[in-house]
C-alpha cells in the first residue's frame, strides 16, 4: 500500500504475506493434536478422522497460498477510509463505456476471493458469451472486519451502516448511478441499501431474497421452544411452496431463534434485522433462487416483499455461494435480472 496523508483518498493495495507467516501456519497444522477415530464406518458422527487428516496433510504439504495471492493481485486492489475505517475493495472497470456500475457484497465465511470467478464475465461479456450491453464496472469490497478491510473498534457497524458505506464508496469512485448484488450477509446488506434508498442506487439483485412475511417471521423469532412448535402454528392457507420454505433447514431455525451465528463474528452481534424477513424494499429487485439455498423463497412471498420485482427465477443447481459454485449461471442471472435497469 502506498503512503498517502489523505486517508480518504483511493490508495492502491497489494496482498502480500511474509514467508514466516506461512511457515507458522504449516507448523501449526502439522502439530495438530488429533482425537481418536469415530466408532462408525460412515459420516453419521460427523467428518471422519481420515478425511480431516488428509485435508490437513494437503494444507500443510501441497496447498499453495501464493497462487491465490497472485490471482488476487491480478486485479486492481484499493483501500480508502470511510467513517474512520479502512475499506478494502477490488475495482475492475469494463472496457465498454456504457457499463453499469455494480457493487457486490460477500457474506460469511465468504471473502472477495470467492467472487473472483465472476469478475471477467461481468466486465468483459463479449469474451464470455454476452454482448457489450451486458457489461458492468465491478466493485467488490471486503466487509468491515473481514479480509483486508479494517476491524471496527466501536459498535455500530451493522448491515445497514455497511450499506450506507458502500453508497459512499461508489460515490467516491465517481459512480452517480449503480446497482447492488449480494448473498448471505451480502443479501441483507443489499436489501438494506435498497430499503434505505441510498444515493445513486437504482436497483438490486439478490440470490438470498429477504421475503418472509412478518407474521411467520415473528412466529419463529418469538418461539424459543423450538421450530416444531412454530411449524405447528403456521397461518392457514399457505401454498405447498410457502410451507416448504418454513420447514427447510436447521441452520435457518438457529438463525431465526437466536438472531446470531458465530459469536466471534462481530457482524452477527451488530445485526438488528431479521435474516429473512422483508425489509420494505421499493426499488426494482431481481431475485435468483438457487436449488440448494438455505431456503427457497416462493414467488408469492417474493412479489409481496418486493412490489417492484423485475425478475424471478428458480435455478436447477447451485447453493448458498452460487458465484463460486455456479459462476456461469450466476453471471447470467445478474445480466438478465438487471438488464431493464440500464
Amino acid at each position: 500500500m502506498t503512503a498517502n496523508t489523505d486517508m480518504t483518498a483511493i490508495r492502491p493495495f497489494r496482498v502480500e504475506f511474509p514467508d514466516a507467516d506461512l511457515a507458522d501456519l504449516r507448523a501449526r497444522i502439522l502439530h495438530t493434536r488429533w482425537p481418536e477415530r469415530e466408532t462408525v464406518t460412515d459420516r453419521s458422527q460427523g467428518p471422519q478422522l481420515a478425511t480431516m487428516r488428509e485435508l490437513a496433510r494437503y494444507w500443510a504439504e501441497q496447498y499453495d497460498w501464493r497462487r491465490c495471492e497472485q490471482r488476487l493481485n491480478s486485479y486492481p486492489n484499493f483501500v480508502t477510509e470511510i467513517d474512520g475505517l479502512d475499506v478494502h475493495f477490488l475495482h475492475v472497470r469494463s472496457a465498454h463505456p456504457d457499463a453499469l456500475p455494480i457493487v457486490i457484497s460477500h457474506g460469511w465465511p465468504y471473502s472477495v476471493a470467492a467472487l473472483l470467478k465472476v469478475i471477467e464475465p461481468l466486465t468483459d461479456p463479449t469474451a464470455h458469451g454476452g454482448t457489450a450491453a451486458d457489461a458492468f464496472h465491478v466493485v467488490i469490497p471486503s466487509l468491515p472486519g473481514y479480509g483486508f478491510s479494517g476491524k471496527p473498534t466501536e459498535p455500530g457497524w451493522g448491515p445497514d451502516r455497511i450499506g450506507r458505506t458502500w453508497a459512499k464508496l461508489m460515490k467516491r469512485l465517481g459512480y452517480d448511478r449503480c446497482v447492488a448484488q449480494g448473498g448471505d450477509w451480502g443479501a441483507i446488506i443489499t436489501d438494506l441499501m435498497a430499503a434505505q434508498e441510498v444515493e445513486g442506487l437504482v436497483g438490486i439483485h439478490t440470490n438470498m431474497a429477504c421475503v418472509v412475511p412478518a407474521d411467520i417471521d415473528n412466529l419463529f423469532q418469538q418461539n424459543v421452544v423450538g421450530a416444531a412448535d412454530a411449524l405447528a402454528n403456521l397461518p392457514a392457507g399457505l401454498s405447498e411452496q410457502e410451507r416448504a420454505a418454513c420447514e427447510q433447514l436447521d441452520n435457518i431455525t438457529l438463525y431465526w431463534l437466536t438472531n446470531t451465528g458465530v459469536s466471534s463474528a462481530r457482524l452477527y452481534a451488530e445485526n438488528r434485522f431479521s435474516f429473512f424477513a422483508a425489509k420494505g424494499v421499493k426499488l426494482p429487485v431481481a431475485v435468483s433462487v438457487f436449488a440448494d439455498e438455505l431456503y427457497l423463497p416462493p414467488r408469492s412471498w417474493t412479489q409481496r416483499a418486493y412490489p417492484n420485482l423485475v425478475h424471478y427465477r428458480r435455478l436447477p443447481a447451485g447453493g448458498h455461494y452460487p458465484a463460486w459454485e455456479q459462476p456461469a449461471a450466476f453471471v447470467d442471472e445478474v445480466r438478465t435480472g438487471l438488464r431493464t435497469l440500464r
